[in-house]
């Protein structure tokens, strides 16, 4: 007897293709642990990692990078933060002020830092050293000191009626001039004692402050922007420009009759003799924290960390990383070492541009 399979409906003849049907995942042995641990144990656990990749973060972001090539030494002293830094007139010595009323001497030779009794208790705002060997300091507490550098003796001056924003000494003479937050001048020849003040024609702080011409004319650069010329003798004002539109923050010349100015916007001008517009202009991405001549070369220095080198192009020509905001900038007699003053302390460079 034969059986007949009567076809579905559906059915047209032909076998449904084989189709695998996925096997049951088995959790991994790590996933396996992971649910073993108590609840917890297990938000501890997460903790440990997320605290663990922070601190990876924090250590990849803050590790003392590979120093450039033109490093020299790093001068180490008890109070790391300084926002000012001079060398001496003869190069021998570097000097800088710290935001704990602290100066700090090193030996250029040795690197070895030198004692120099601590004479206030107020931040450092600005250095400057004269042709007869002393250092003046000055403070937020609106007062001078000076240090004989080499008795290393001080003494400090009378109170003056505002806060001092900005020092310069002349190149041959014991006189030296502080630029005052209210707009003045103080003049003070430091052997007589003898003292005047001024007004600078700025309207706010006086910034910025240089001798130039061998010390003929005085420069000063204010918080308005503007840039005065004046006699250094009769006090009696040549000229004035407001090129800059931001704040003038420093000042150099390179001894030949060229003058260069820089400001809070990053915008750097060169001027060559009496000319009333600057001859040449240069633009960084940050604010200019210090100025100077290495040889042909501009030097500036910046809030991001750099050391631009300017020639006769619209970009530097040679670019060092510090790797830290540098506060203040001083180059040697020589033109050969650049010290750069940050909150970690003073760096020496070997100035790329120097002829020496």
């Amino acid at each position: 007897m034969t059986a007949s399979v009567t076809p579905d409906a559906t059915d047209d003849g032909h076998d449904e293709p084989f189709v695998p049907q996925p096997m049951p995942s088995r959790p991994g042995r790590f996933s396996a642990l992971v649910r073993r641990v108590r609840p917890r144990w297990r938000l501890l656990l997460l903790l440990c990692v997320v605290l663990a990749a922070g601190g990876a973060v924090w250590w990849l972001n803050n590790r003392e990078p590979a120093p450039a090539a033109e490093f020299l030494a790093r001068l180490n002293s008890k109070d790391l933060r300084f926002g000012c830094v001079v060398f001496s007139r003869d190069g021998k010595r570097v000097v800088a002020g710290g935001n704990q009323g602290s100066v700090a001497l090193w030996d250029t030779s040795t690197f070895a830092e030198l004692p120099l009794p601590r004479a206030s208790q107020q931040s450092i705002t600005v250095l400057g050293t004269t042709a007869d060997q002393f250092l003046i300091a000055a403070t937020l507490s609106h007062r001078l000191i000076v240090w004989d550098l080499k008795k290393k003796k001080s003494r400090e001056l009378p109170k003056l009626a505002a806060p001092i924003s900005s020092l310069a000494c002349h190149p041959t003479q014991p006189h030296l001039v502080a630029g005052l937050s209210d707009g003045q001048l103080y003049f003070l020849n430091a052997k007589s004692g003898q003292s005047e003040l001024v007004a600078s024609g700025h309207r706010g702080p006086v910034k910025a402050l240089l001798y130039v011409d061998q010390g003929k004319v005085l420069v000063s650069g204010g918080a308005d922007g503007q840039l005065i010329w004046r006699d250094a003798a009769t006090r009696k004002t040549l000229r004035t420009n407001r090129s800059h539109k931001g704040e003038v923050a420093a000042l150099a010349e390179n001894g030949a009759g060229r003058l260069a100015s820089g400001d809070w916007n990053g915008q750097i001008f060169q001027w060559q003799g009496a000319g009333d517009s600057p001859a040449q202009g240069f633009s960084q991405s940050d604010a200019v924290s210090g100025l100077a001549f290495s040889g042909q070369a501009l030097v500036s220095s910046s809030w991001d960390g750099r050391l631009r080198f300017w020639m006769d192009t619209v970009r530097p020509i040679y670019e060092i990383d510090t790797h830290r905001p540098i506060l203040g900038l001083a180059i040697s007699p020589s033109q050969a070492v650049l010290a750069t003053a940050s909150s970690r302390g003073v760096d020496l460079w070997r100035s790329p541009t120097s002829n020496r």
